[in-house]
């Protein structure tokens, strides 16, 4: 019996889809993760205890690999 299209295997995917997929899965997982302590401290760039809704929104950008540090610096 075929499998339905939904459960095909990840391994059956051309590399660049699979790449795809676990990019995915990285996103989905860092927004939705509970948040700590370690990670407002990362989130506070400029080291003066505060993070702002914009500092905090590059830390997660950053954090899923769509900004780098030089980004953050310009």
């Amino acid at each position: 019996m075929a499998r339905p299209q939904s459960q095909v295997t990840s391994s059956k995917l051309p590399p660049k889809l699979q790449a795809e997929q676990r990019q995915k899965s990285l996103i989905r997982w860092v927004l939705t993760r509970r948040m700590t302590f370690v990670d407002l401290e990362a989130a506070d760039l400029d080291d003066d205890g505060l993070v702002s809704p914009s500092r905090f929104v590059l830390y997660k950008l950053k954090e899923i690999g769509k900004i780098s540090e030089e980004d953050i610096a310009m």
